[in-house]
Formats: structure tokens, sequence, C-alpha cells
């Protein structure tokens, strides 16, 4: 088993690698020169070469990238062009703001997927179960900007119980800071849940058609710790996976639901460096969040053994 994640953990290194490259091309090929932007429209072409020289733009792109790939070895995301503050200040201020709604937007989605799938799997065919899986569709098929728009046209400008935008800060007070997060959260919350949801009944269907299921009912255990101890533990292998994939597109799916609420998170900074053409502000969020991705699923990929002994045994043997 040790053998086997540090493998696992030794693999990430070429895709980390493949990720930086495919980050650095990217945010390169953006149209637009930056030192333009920085001296101005009415700037002279001396002042504009003198800025590309400050800041390595003049350099080829392969000794920019080994440059920067070096710097973020080292822990060093570089500078903005326009703020002149650290990468690393920038994302510091904005972090905790994006981690917080994505925490609060998981826990919604798992608060709607956990029950709603255990009971369309046990009611499976019955209203409720199709009832389900039309409001599953339904999410899916709704954007999650267009649901935060309606978010604050009924609860905000309508009925007036909730902001429509801002972030106030927890040191300001726990209520007042779940207020400005409760909108955003459910945005994005009800969208994860859907998939989810879906995720969960099909597994557990899968499991309640086991014959240690059928064993286990015929033992005479009761129903309801059949299901909880055996079924539905079984069940949450597939569903945590489908959980981490999730939690690391809401690390990195925020652009959209900051900018529609106006909350100074990760996903707002790194769209306006994409816009103001930011190249260091850009690549450096865009890569955290790239790394934060695969960090995730290999910690998803470990907690395997834990739920499922099975997993364990077999990747000993191997």
């Amino acid at each position: 088993m040790t053998r086997y994640l540090i493998i696992r953990a030794v693999g990430v290194i070429p895709t980390l690698i493949g990720i930086s490259i495919l980050v650095f091309g990217i945010t390169y090929l953006i149209p637009g020169d930056p030192a333009l932007i920085m001296a101005g429209s009415e700037a002279t072409p001396e002042v504009v070469a003198n800025l590309r020289q400050q800041w390595g733009l003049d350099q080829p792109v392969y000794i920019r990238y080994l440059s920067w790939l070096g710097n973020m070895v080292r822990g060093n995301l570089g500078d903005s062009y326009f703020s002149r503050q650290t990468v690393t200040q920038l994302v510091g201020n904005a972090l905790p703001v994006t981690l917080e709604l994505a925490i609060l937007s998981l826990l919604v989605a798992m608060l709607i997927a956990i029950p709603t799938g255990i009971v369309s799997a046990v009611k499976a065919g019955s209203w409720f179960d199709l009832g389900a899986a039309a409001l599953a569709f339904i999410g899916l098929s709704i954007p999650s900007f267009w649901l935060g728009i309606m978010l604050i046209y009924v609860f905000a400008v309508h009925l007036q119980q909730l902001p429509a935008g801002g972030f106030t800060p927890l040191s300001a007070g726990l209520w007042p800071n779940l207020q400005s997060m409760i909108l955003p959260s459910i945005a994005l919350g009800t969208f994860a849940s859907t998939q989810l949801m879906r995720y969960l009944r099909a597994s557990l269907l899968d499991v309640l058609h086991a014959d240690y299921i059928r064993t286990s009912r015929a033992k005479g255990l009761r129903e309801r710790s059949v299901l909880l101890r055996h079924a539905v533990r079984n069940a949450l292998i597939p569903f945590t996976t489908v959980l981490g994939v999730q939690m690391g597109y809401l690390l990195g799916g925020t652009v959209i639901a900051e900018s529609v609420f106006a909350l100074p998170g990760i996903g707002r900074l790194v769209l306006t460096a994409v816009l103001n053409r930011d190249y260091q502000v850009a690549t450096g969020i865009i890569f955290l969040i790239a790394t934060a991705f695969v960090l995730i699923n290999l910690v998803v990929d470990m907690i395997y053994p834990i739920l499922d002994p099975r997993v364990r045994l077999a990747r000993s043997g191997g």
C-alpha cells in the first residue's frame, strides 16, 4: 500500500510539469502587450521597450517559461504588472473568500444530494425518484450565473432579505458574513448537487442488488442498518471520486459566481488579470488552481482504502 501511494505521489510531478507548460503557453497566446497596457496608449515606443525589458517580456518564450518555472519551484509566484504587489499577497487576500465559498457550496450540494440520492435509490421508480431525476436534469441545464441572477432578483431585489453582492468578512460578524455568502453558495451548490445526487443514486442501486446485501437481510438485520451500515458505505466510493472532482471544480469554477456577486475571491482576481494581460498573476493563480485539483484527486485516491478494505488488499497484492 505504501509503495502504491509513493508511486501515485511521484506520478503527480510529470502531471504538474505538463500543466505548467499548458498554463504558460495558453497565457502567452493571449493577445495584447502588457507593457503597452502599463505604459498607456500615449506612451512612446522607448517607454514601452523599457517596460518590456524591465519585466523580461523581450526574452524568448522558453527563457521566460524556465524563469517562471524556477521561481514557482522556489515558491515565488512573481509580481503583478499593475498593482506591483506580489502574486502571493494577492492570492493570500483573495483565497479565504474563495475557500469559504467553495466549502459552503459543497455543504449545500451535499445537503441536497445525499438525502435525495439515497431516497431516490431506495424508492427507485417512484414519483419521488422521477421528480428528483427531472429536477437534476433541470439543474444541469441551468447555468450557475443565470441561477445567481435569479436569486439576486428574488431575494435581494424583490424580497430585500439578502444582499445582492459584496463580501462581509468574518471579523464583522458571523451572520453578516453568511448573509453575503448564502446566494452564491446556493447558486454553485445547486449545480454541483445534481451530479452528486445522480452518481450516489446509481452507485447505491448497484450496491442494493449485491449478494451481501441480500445475505444481510436474510440474517434478519433491520433495513435501516442494512442501508446505512452496508449499502451506503460501499456506495460512497464512486461518490467520493465525484465529490473530489466537484471540490476541484468549485475552487476553479468560482470565476462567474464571484463576478456576478462581486466577491473579491480568486476567480474574480484571475478574470481581472486576464483582462489586463497581467500574465504573472494569471499564470500563477491558474497553476495553483490546477495543482489543487490534482492534489485533491490524489487525496481522494488515498481515502479509498479507508472506505473499502478490499481496495487496500488489492493494491497491497499488486
